[in-house]
């Protein structure tokens, strides 16, 4: 009795984390040129795999929430459209 009591404590605990790791978290950065490194404002940034999107204000900063494995697709006129994986980054600058 008192061995599966503990096991599913300890399930319950694991799925518990696994929740809380999956959750969406606020990502945050900077999109400048690469050439010249000036900020490029109304880029377009979208997490893949859903509608969520925002566009870069006026000193080319964004805010966005995320999955922490997730994907950013980063579009702007005139560029090449990139990809930019999160990894668990709550600050991703990139460069256009």
């Amino acid at each position: 009795m008192r061995l599966k009591l503990h096991f599913h404590v300890g399930v319950f605990l694991l799925l518990l984390s696994v929740v809380g790791y999956s959750q969406n978290f606020e990502v945050s950065g900077k999109i400048t040129d690469a050439t010249d490194g000036t900020t490029l404002p109304g880029v377009s940034v979208m997490v893949k795999g859903t509608s969520k999107g925002t566009i870069t204000n006026s000193a080319g900063e964004f805010k966005i929430s995320a999955p922490r494995q997730g994907t950013l697709l980063v579009s702007y006129i005139g560029y090449t459209n990139i990809e930019v994986p999160i990894n668990n980054q709550s600050v991703v600058n990139i460069k256009l």
